[in-house]
């Protein structure tokens, strides 16, 4: 008698990795923020890794052109607000 066993191998998608590291992100700026209340622009800040993080859980379940835009327009957004936030506020700060 033969006996088969069905091994279910967990194995992250990296798409979702990375969603995963945009949501540390996301909370270690909403954290920034609620400690120092700098500006309001932080909780865009926040908001838009938050965006960027859900992307890429969708991405890892469909890839369309309109999914492929709506991210390249997330992060150009991002870069712009991370210039403004980091240059203004934060100006010897480093990652973040």
């Amino acid at each position: 008698m033969e006996s088969t066993t069905n091994e279910t191998v967990c194995t992250a998608d990296p798409t979702s990795l990375e969603g995963c590291a945009w949501l540390v992100f996301t909370f270690l700026t909403l954290r920034r923020f609620l400690k120092n209340r700098n500006s309001s622009l932080e909780l865009w800040y926040s908001f838009a890794f938050f965006t960027f993080a859900i992307s890429d859980f969708c991405e890892a379940y469909m890839q369309t052109s309109w999914l492929i835009w709506f991210k390249l327009v997330n992060l150009i957004v991002l870069f712009f607000l991370r210039r403004i936030v980091m240059s203004h506020y934060y100006p010897t700060a480093k990652l973040f």
